[in-house]
C-alpha cells in the first residue's frame, strides 16, 4: 500500500517536542509501516497569506525541507493559506507528489488544520482519506465557527475516521457524529525491547513499603501548564513518606515549577532532569515505583505504557487520555487532573493504606496489557482497519 501521511504533529529531529507539540506515536506507526509499505511523510509548514506575513509555527523551529528521523525521511512542505475562511493551497504538495512519482492508494491526515487540506488532496487526487482524530480535534468539534465547520466537513468527507484513545472512540461513538461503520481506534503502542521482565519482579515487592523512599517519575515530555506538573509537587508536599521525584523533560513551565519546589523547601526531594533521550528515560522508570501524569488534555500518552512497561503504578488523568484504556483501580489509577487534594490521598493510599496484593495485582495486569500493545501490533491493527474501511 502507498500510504501518504499528512501532519504537523510529526517529529523531524530527536528532542522536537521541545519547540512544537508533536508526537513520535504517528512516527512508531511510520516505522512499523515502512516493513511492508511504501510511506511518505509530509509535514506542512503552515503559511498564512496576510498583508503582514505570519507563520502558523515560528520560521526558526521548522523551515521546508528533507529531515530524517531514524531513518525515515520527512519532507517538510510550505503550505499557503487565508486564515478565517480557510483556503489552502496545495499546489507545492502535488508538484512535490509528481517530481517524487508518488501516487498514494490512501491519505492520513492527523490532527487540526492537517485534515481539512488531507481533505483537499484527497479529492483532487481521488484517494480515500483518514483523518486521525486528538484530543483537541475532540474539543473543536463542539465548537461553531467557519474554521471548525471547515473541520468538520473534512472530517465527513473522510472514509475512515481513526481515533487516537478509548476516550475519543467512546465520545465519537456516543454522540453519533459520524457513521459508526467509519471510526475504528488507532492506539500507541510501544516497542517490545521496552517491557521489563526484571522491573516488575523487583516492584513487585513493594519496596516503598520496607521503609525504602516512594520513587516518583512525572511528565517525560515537554513542560507545560496542561501536565499538571504542579499538582504532583503540592499533592507530595505533605506526605508523611520518604519520597523523592524526578521530573523528566523541559519547557515553559520549568521556571515556574523550581520556583514552587524552592518554595516549599523541596530542593532536595524534587530532582529537575530536563530533557533526557529515550534510553536515559527508560533508566528513570526503571528506578521509579510510580509514574505520575495527570494531564489535560492528553490524547494517549505513550509514555504510561513505556511505565507500565517498566513495573510503574501509573496514575493518570480521568476523562482524558489514557482513560479508557486504563480502568481506574485497575491496571492504574485515575485522578481529576489539577486535584491537589485527590492526587495526595492517592499517594497516601499507595504508601500506607491499599493492601499490598491489591497493589501487586495492579502491576501484574497493567503489565499484561502493555505486553498486548507492542508497536508493532499497534501499526498492524491501524493498517488492517484502514484496509477495511477503504476496501483495499
Amino acid at each position: 500500500m502507498n500510504i501518504l501521511l499528512i501532519s504537523t504533529l510529526y517529529p523531524v529531529k530527536e528532542g522536537h517536542y521541545k519547540t512544537e507539540v508533536v508526537t513520535h506515536a504517528l512516527h512508531n506507526f511510520v516505522k512499523e509501516w515502512l516493513h511492508s509499505n511504501n510511506v511518505m511523510v509530509i509535514r506542512p509548514v503552515f503559511k498564512n497569506m496576510t498583508p503582514i506575513p505570519f507563520y502558523y509555527y515560528p520560521r526558526k523551529n521548522i523551515s521546508p525541507g528533507r529531515y530524517q528521523l531514524d531513518n525515515v525521511d520527512v519532507f517538510a512542505v510550505p503550505i499557503y493559506r487565508i486564515p478565517i475562511i480557510e483556503i489552502f493551497f496545495t499546489h507545492k504538495v502535488e508538484s512535490f507528489l509528481s517530481a517524487q512519482q508518488f501516487n498514494p492508494d490512501v491519505i492520513i491526515a492527523h490532527s487540526g488544520a492537517n485534515i481539512p487540506l488531507g481533505s483537499i488532496i484527497s479529492k483532487k487526487l481521488k484517494t480515500p482519506l483518514i483523518s486521525g482524530i486528538h484530543f483537541s480535534d475532540m474539543l473543536n468539534l463542539e465548537k461553531n465557527n467557519h474554521t471548525q465547520r471547515c473541520f468538520i466537513k473534512a472530517v465527513h468527507h473522510s472514509d475512515g475516521i481513526a481515533c487516537r484513545s478509548p476516550h475519543i472512540l467512546n465520545w465519537l461513538r456516543t454522540r453519533q457524529l459520524f457513521p459508526a461503520d467509519k471510526i475504528f481506534p488507532a492506539y500507541s503502542g510501544i516497542d517490545e525491547s521496552v517491557i521489563d521482565f526484571s522491573a516488575l519482579k523487583r516492584k513487585e515487592g513493594l519496596p516503598w513499603k520496607k521503609d525504602q523512599p516512594l520513587v516518583i517519575s512525572c511528565t517525560a515530555s515537554s513542560l507545560i501548564k496542561s501536565k499538571h506538573t504542579d499538582t504532583i509537587i503540592k499533592a507530595l508536599s505533605s506526605l508523611e513518606k520518604n519520597w523523592i521525584l524526578h521530573v523528566i523533560g523541559d519547557g515553559e513551565e520549568r521556571e515556574h515549577l523550581t520556583s514552587l519546589t524552592k518554595s516549599l523547601k523541596l530542593e532536595k526531594k524534587v530532582i529537575f532532569h530536563g530533557y533526557l533521550s529515550h534510553r536515559e528515560t527508560f533508566r528513570m522508570l526503571s528506578l521509579s515505583h510510580v509514574f505520575a501524569k495527570p494531564s489535560y488534555p492528553e490524547t494517549f500518552g505513550i509514555v504510561y505504557l513505556e511505565a507500565m512497561a517498566k513495573g510503574n503504578i501509573v496514575i493518570g488523568g480521568a476523562n482524558t487520555g489514557i482513560d479508557g484504556l486504563i480502568e481506574n483501580g485497575v491496571h492504574g489509577f485515575l485522578v481529576s487532573p489539577g486535584n491537589v487534594d485527590e492526587l495526595k490521598t492517592l499517594f497516601e493510599n499507595i504508601c500506607f493504606h491499599f493492601d499490598p496484593t491489591y497493589l501487586k495485582q495492579i502491576l501484574q495486569r497493567s503489565f499484561s496489557l502493555c505486553q498486548k500493545m507492542t508497536s508493532q501490533h499497534m501499526a498492524e491493527e491501524y493498517i488492517r482497519n484502514i484496509s477495511e474501511v477503504i476496501n483495499f
